[in-house]
């Protein structure tokens, strides 16, 4: 069975997030996979790096639009309000 897929793209100084927010979408999503893309070298022209996507493609969080990182009950929200499944 394909498990759903969910690429989190992040700074290597925001591992510590990263780990947080991949938790809390495995705990709460046990069908979704959380695949983070760490990025060496901070992020570019100075803004903040941390962009959350379904596997489709569609933004679910961008800390390039916001200008800061996500909480992990947005994120949770972003992906019920995806229509995914809790289980």
């Amino acid at each position: 069975m394909h498990r759903l897929q969910v690429i989190v793209e992040y700074d290597s100084t925001d591992v510590d997030h990263f780990i947080e927010i991949a938790d809390a979408i495995e705990e709460r999503f046990p069908n979704l996979m959380v695949n983070g893309e760490e990025t060496e070298g901070g992020p570019a022209e100075g803004k903040l790096l941390f962009e959350v996507k379904a596997e489709d493609g569609r933004v679910l969080f961008s800390a390039r639009q916001t200008g800061r990182l996500p909480d992990s009950g947005e994120i949770l929200d972003a992906l019920t309000a995806a229509g995914v499944s809790e289980s």
